[in-house]
């Protein structure tokens, strides 16, 4: 009898240290047509679309939820505007209390009239949602904040008139284009930093950063060369300019010597016309 209670008491014991280390993912309740290979969960993609489908977690959150998603547009083009919802809704029970729904360009809600726009279509999408019940007043104060690879920016923040202090979260997509619509994770903590994606991000900023360094030698290789270029461009005119100046001068000086030699000759025939004339009046005179 007593072997059978201590078994039973080790049995308790481990049920609850098993409910408390408890983590649902891949989720269990899920549509037959949702794909989940490796821990991933695929709601939409080009042979599941044209209708919603969803999983629903059992496991209960308290105050907050992480969930890391992406959105990958099909290879189709479109002559019309489409849009692919990935939808989170938070539960109760079986009661919904609010829902998100991630479009392509924005997140909003059915619980506000408040929108958080950017681009939602690329991979290791975070976004954190973090419940503050506020027991006085009965309501519970929300955030969203998303990341991409990074640290999380302010989404989104409203209010609703229920108090949460625990919830159930259900995720479902719907597409009309064959989007694939991922999750990777739902999850009550945030992950800790991948090393080795930090290493990558390193790596392509070190690349970026060469690439500038190149532009940046290039641009000063092309400067060098375009100040050289002036300065011979301006040697240049210098020189030019002086032998224009000179040429100038000369022309100057060879007129004003032409100008000289003309008032000389003008001068030597005004002269001996005086002294013709001159010579012309003596003779008469001395003739009568």
């Amino acid at each position: 009898m007593f072997y059978l209670r201590k078994d039973m008491l080790f049995s308790f014991i481990l049920l609850i240290l098993l409910k408390l280390c408890f983590s649902e993912w891949p989720p269990f309740s899920c549509d037959p047509q949702v794909s989940i290979k490796k821990n991933v969960v695929t709601l939409t993609s080009p042979e599941q679309q044209e209708r919603e489908y969803s999983c629903h977690l059992q496991q209960k959150y308290k105050r907050q939820v992480f969930i890391n998603f992406e959105k990958k547009y099909s290879h189709r083009i479109f002559k019309r505007t489409h849009d692919s919802i990935l939808g989170i809704t938070i539960m109760y029970g079986n009661t919904n209390l609010f829902s998100l729904r991630i479009h392509n360009d924005r997140i909003e809600s059915d619980a506000s009239d408040k929108q958080c726009y950017g681009v939602f279509t690329s991979k290791n999408i975070s976004l954190r949602m973090k419940l503050h019940p506020l027991f006085e007043l009965r309501k519970t104060f929300i955030s969203i904040d998303t990341a991409k690879n990074t640290a999380y920016t302010p989404c989104m923040k409203f209010e609703i008139k229920d108090i949460i202090d625990n919830f159930s979260v259900k995720i479902h997509a719907i597409t009309d284009t064959g989007m694939v619509q991922i999750v990777h994770g739902v999850t009550d903590k945030q992950e800790t930093l991948n090393i080795t994606h930090l290493e990558n991000e390193l790596r392509v900023i070190k690349d970026r950063l060469r690439i500038i360094e190149d532009s940046m030698q290039i641009a000063a290789r092309k400067l060098t060369e375009n100040r050289v270029l002036v300065h011979e461009k301006h040697n240049e005119m210098k020189q030019s300019l002086q032998y224009s100046h000179s040429i100038h001068v000369q022309k100057v000086q060879t007129h004003s010597i032409g100008l000289l030699f003309c008032f000389a000759i003008i001068a030597i025939i005004f002269m001996f016309c005086i002294k013709y004339n001159g010579y012309k009046y003596w003779s008469r005179t001395h003739l009568l």
